[in-house]
Formats: C-alpha cells, structure tokens, sequence
C-alpha cells in the first residue's frame, strides 16, 4: 500500500544518507516508503544539479521566467505603442 503524496525533496538527504552508506534504491524505498524508480530518479536530480553547479551553470527555476526590473512584456510594450499613436491622431 502507497503512502500519501509527498514531495520528495523532503525525502532527499536521508536517500542521500542512505546512499552514501551503500544501500540500493530498492532498500532506501523499502525504508522510507518510496518506489524504487522515485528513489532512482530523486538521485538521478540530485546528480544532474550538482554536474551543472560544478560546471558553473545557471540552475532554471521553474515556471515563467520574470521580466527585467522596469521592463515589460512585449505584448505590453505593444500596447503602449498603439495608445501612443491613438493619442498622437
């Protein structure tokens, strides 16, 4: 029987202890609840951000990105400009 849905990064230091004391994935699983292919790729995550943070790359967030300070979105800036030649005429 599943467990109620968490997120697994409340998960993610103990599978990280875990595994450095050489269990596998199907025993971390078995001790914190967890599917074997969570566990797999909770770890698969936790390598890939560290391989980008080695090689000094930016980590994307998630979602959409945010404008610039005082910058607005091109539909905006559209819209500026055409009440700008309404006003003009």
């Amino acid at each position: 029987m599943s467990k109620k849905y968490q997120n697994i990064k409340q998960y993610e230091n103990m599978i990280l202890e875990l595994k450095s004391q050489g269990s596998t994935h199907r025993e971390i699983g078995e001790k914190l609840g967890l599917r074997y292919i969570q566990v797999k790729k909770c770890v698969e995550r936790y390598n890939k951000r560290q391989r980008m943070i080695k090689a000094g790359k930016e980590l994307h967030k998630r979602g959409h990105p945010s404008t610039k300070e005082g910058e607005l979105p091109p539909s905006i800036q559209r819209l500026t400009n055409l009440t700008q030649i309404y006003i003009i005429l």
